[in-house]
């Protein structure tokens, strides 16, 4: 049994996570972030180190945009797979995409209007990343999870998403992968447990308080 992690981006950098987990025959990527360190931005137009329709799933672990910002683009080029999440991180990546892809079409006119009219181009062409109309075909590919809940990927490999505690549906990641009735797990992701604590008090505190007012 073989088991391969390829950190694809976000190498000596922040932004632009994207990390590739290879098993049992199956290509899974585990986020798929934007650049968004300015001298690095060029990144997010260059075509991706997998053909995008070979992959198998897409695992995000939470919605910030250098972890999800990327997947319309990463639609739009040819990928059609599942995006397991928990359901907060689905919720907040439609808002972050979509407001995301409205940002590139204004950028991306803004742009070309400035180009025309001191008469010159820039490094990039003056079209956006990537549409609206991309990030809502990235929607429905979304497929919510709960934290505890194993995922079946097929070929014997599962993943379990666990509370990491970095914000509002952030998850950790654990891969199982069963072969010759032998079994390996991985994780990913890190855990805070000051902002678990944290937020553990407020949700207890809320629950008093709809409890005391009969909300």
């Amino acid at each position: 049994m073989s088991i391969k992690m390829r950190f694809m981006e976000a190498t000596q950098n922040v932004t632009g996570s994207r990390y590739c987990v290879e098993a049992n025959d199956m290509t899974l990527l585990v986020d798929c972030g934007l650049y968004q360190e300015r001298e690095f931005r060029s990144r997010n137009w260059e075509t991706f180190a997998l053909p995008p329709e070979s992959i198998d799933a897409v695992l995000l672990t939470h919605a910030h945009l250098d972890h999800c910002g990327l997947l319309p683009k990463l639609v739009h080029d040819g990928f059609r797979g599942n995006i397991y999440c928990t359901a907060a991180t689905s919720d907040i990546s439609e808002i972050m995409l979509l407001d995301s892809a409205k940002l590139q079409e204004e950028d991306a006119e803004f742009k070309r209007k400035r180009h025309e009219r001191e008469g010159r181009k820039g490094p990039h062409p003056e079209v956006p990343l990537y549409t609206v109309d991309d990030a809502e075909a990235s929607l429905p590919l979304f497929s919510p999870v709960r934290y505890g809940q194993t995922v079946e990927l097929g070929d014997g490999i599962s993943a379990t998403f666990f509370d990491a505690g970095h914000g509002l549906g952030a998850s950790m990641i654990k891969f199982s992968v069963k072969d010759n009735g032998k079994r390996k797990t991985i994780r990913t992701s890190d855990e805070s447990k000051a902002i678990n604590s944290i937020r553990g008090s407020a949700v207890k505190s809320l629950a008093r308080v709809c409890v005391l007012g009969g909300g």
